[in-house]
């Protein structure tokens, strides 16, 4: 699956369809990277042989588009599709029979004949089309996001939105992460004029995920199953990509830690340290955008950052909880450092990895 015969959202679908057709086995899509030294397109990596993190029963799907076709690396596999199968998408039901059935289409809001109302600014940021295959379906006070007036990163606050809704019907609080299904996902960008334009999403297959795309194609005809998002004309909304703030008083807002000098005879107040004024960025403080934010400040003066421009979310108590830094060594390009946010409480340490630091003083800023 070379970029000359694919695109990034079909590798997407294949990490989708492995994942639901392989008993056992998880299949993920993991990212979309512009590497030189790594297969070009669509390749999958065997998680158990990762050195550092080893998963079992578990692989990722990469979609590569910084190398050629020569290119190859030991551990790497390249995907393939059957000749002369045609491009789009696993075809998913309009109206699947849900695993869970709660898990349904997230609410939409009823039609009215006002553009606006009272009480609108009480509803959600978002929303999806009243039908799909229609762009002039949104509910009353909403209006369709596309490539005329939005972008990717508003498409991925869509999804985040939808995730809060669906867990909400399904009797999670609003906004806690641990321990709650994931109902959305977002899927990558596209630009192709058999998809719906702007952020659009469709029916979920078995997983029950609604997986949400950002159509880079403007065109006229939307595709039949495919709902469009649309936006609250009335709340302004906070891009995901939060800028890195300015240093406060002569101080960066964020800051990579330390850890305490080992001593054999006092092992209890061992630990990871932050520097005077900063406060470590656990769960407890911090929240998954803040930790977005110090993933890219971390990464402008880091050119081999995994994670320029979100941190990766984990679940895994044999990591730190909240922001860290893992940090490994590659042969060519030297040490590299991936920023991941770890929802685990856990007071696990780890010699491969460091953790976030946040100005006290900021987290009393508004934000």
């Amino acid at each position: 699956m070379l970029m000359a015969a694919s695109s990034d959202l079909e590798c997407v679908e294949a990490a989708k369809f492995l994942n639901d057709n392989t008993p056992g086995v998880t299949f993920e899509f993991h990212e979309f990277e512009n590497q030189s030294d790594w297969p070009q397109g669509c390749y999958v990596i065997d998680s158990s042989l990762d050195c550092f993190k080893p998963e079992a029963d578990h692989f990722e799907l990469f979609y590569n588009r910084g190398s050629d076709a020569s290119v190859t690396r030991q551990g790497a596999d390249v995907m393939c599709r059957l000749s002369g199968a045609a491009p789009a998408p696993t075809p998913m039901p309009v109206t699947p029979a849900p695993t869970n059935p709660a898990t349904t289409t997230p609410t939409k809001a009823p039609a009215t004949p006002s553009p606006t109302f009272e009480g609108q600014d009480l509803l959600p940021a978002f929303r999806l089309a009243e039908t799909a295959g229609d762009y002039a379906a949104c509910p009353a006070g909403y209006s369709i996001i596309d490539t005329t007036n939005s972008n990717w990163e508003e498409c991925v606050e869509a999804k985040n939105v939808v995730q809060n809704t669906i867990q909400v019907e399904n009797g999670y609080e609003s906004g806690v992460e641990i321990g709650v299904p994931t109902y959305a996902m977002y899927g990558g960008q596209t630009n192709r004029s058999d998809r719906s334009t702007g952020c659009y999403t469709s029916e979920p297959s078995d997983n029950g995920i609604w997986y949400f795309y950002w159509n880079t194609m403007a065109h006229d005809t939307p595709n039949a199953d495919h709902y469009s998002v649309c936006k609250n004309t009335v709340i302004p909304t906070m891009s995901p990509t939060m800028a890195v703030p300015a240093p406060i008083n002569g101080q960066d807002v964020f800051v990579q830690g330390d850890r305490s000098v080992y001593d054999p005879d006092n092992t209890q107040d061992y630990g990871y340290t932050c520097p005077e004024g900063y406060s470590r960025m656990t769960t407890a403080l911090a929240t998954e955008q803040l930790c977005n934010v110090a993933a890219r400040a971390h990464a402008e003066t880091r050119p081999t950052s995994n994670t320029p421009d979100f941190a990766r979310t984990e679940a895994d108590a044999t990591w730190p909880n909240g922001c860290h830094i893992y940090s490994y060594t590659d042969s060519t390009k030297g040490t590299c450092y991936t920023v991941y946010w770890n929802i685990i409480e856990t007071p696990q340490m780890r010699t491969a990895s460091e953790v976030m630091c946040i100005l006290d003083s900021y987290l009393a800023t508004p934000i």
